[in-house]
């Protein structure tokens, strides 16, 4: 019905789940049938497919530019996904997991958009079932068994690569932290990011605050720091070392003037000139704090809106 009955279809979110067993809806057919010369906005839960037909809608379908795939599209087949050159060229937001996402960036010359990179992982060592659902696809090749559960990661180099090659991307979610030193890969290919959003936890706590901090601070252009460890690190502490650590902040990522999370709280932190105060609504003031030669003042508050946040998937 979609396919025939609306060809000029623009949004599509599709959850098709029936949850039980291993019974993702399958979207081969659907991959393979749809022409919808006018699609903008495509969000697909708990499907699957084959990385051809992916491979082939997705370069059949120019005008994307907001694209979501579940972890089974195409999931343990993902190295088979290709992007033919100047494949989807209006793409301004992907959110997939890291072996679809290190398929998806590997031509350089497709993606050229690409703002807005979100659902990625850097471990070096994967727990595959973390990765991949064994459907019948699975059982077919390995026959049930996982085989080794913990290896190296296969793609993070290729993902890595794939950034690299996509400087167009100013914001990242990351959905776990391990290491500090994964901040320091992530900067080392994105140099321009604005934006990094951390959506899941991060690793061991003898792992220093001063440690997190000075990851931080090889986003020289960061703008918008979406982390609940950041904003809780702030907001409970009393209004003194709140200041210090505001101040902390700024000297990691002198442009940093956002650190929120999944909340209504916000810390804004302002600078003479700056124009964010305009959208915040119910402000506390936390203080003014000095640094790098300049003046700030940092508030709590809502921000009226959010249309910064990574999350707007």
């Amino acid at each position: 019905m979609l396919t025939q009955q609306c060809p000029d279809l623009q949004n599509l979110d599709l959850h098709l789940g029936l949850f039980h067993n291993f019974a993702n809806a399958r979207a081969g057919r659907l991959l393979q049938d749809a022409n919808w010369r006018s699609l903008r906005m495509l969000h697909m839960e708990v499907m699957s497919c084959n990385a051809a037909d992916l491979s082939r809608f997705l370069c059949c379908h120019p005008t994307i530019e907001d694209l979501q795939l579940c972890d089974t599209m195409p999931g343990f087949t993902w190295d088979k996904l290709v992007l033919i050159d100047d494949a989807l060229p209006n793409l301004y937001a992907l959110k997939c997991h890291s072996p679809t996402a290190a398929a998806l960036l590997k031509n350089s010359k497709a993606l050229r958009r690409l703002r807005i990179l979100c659902g990625i992982g850097l471990d070096d060592t994967v727990e595959m079932e973390d990765y991949f659902t064994p459907d019948e696809d699975w059982f077919a090749l390995y026959g049930g068994q996982w085989g080794d559960n913990i290896a190296a990661s296969p793609w993070k180099a290729h993902l890595l690569d794939g950034i690299n090659a996509h400087p167009t991307i100013t914001s990242i979610g990351l959905d776990k932290l391990s290491m500090p030193s994964q901040l320091v890969e992530l900067a080392g290919v994105t140099p321009s990011l604005t934006a990094l959003s951390i959506e899941g936890g991060f690793g061991s706590n003898s792992v220093s605050g001063d440690d997190w901090l000075a990851a931080l601070s090889n986003f020289a252009h960061l703008e918008h720091l979406d982390w609940s460890w950041a904003l809780n690190f702030i907001l409970d502490a009393s209004q003194d070392v709140a200041q210090k650590l505001t101040r902390a902040f700024l000297l990691a990522c002198p442009n940093l003037n956002i650190i929120d999370a999944r909340g209504p709280r916000t810390v804004i932190i302002e600078s003479a000139t700056g124009t964010n105060l305009k959208r915040v609504k119910r402000k506390t003031k936390l203080g003014t704090v000095e640094c790098n030669g300049s003046v700030y003042t940092a508030y709590v508050g809502k921000m009226q809106g959010n249309p910064t946040r990574l999350s707007f998937f």
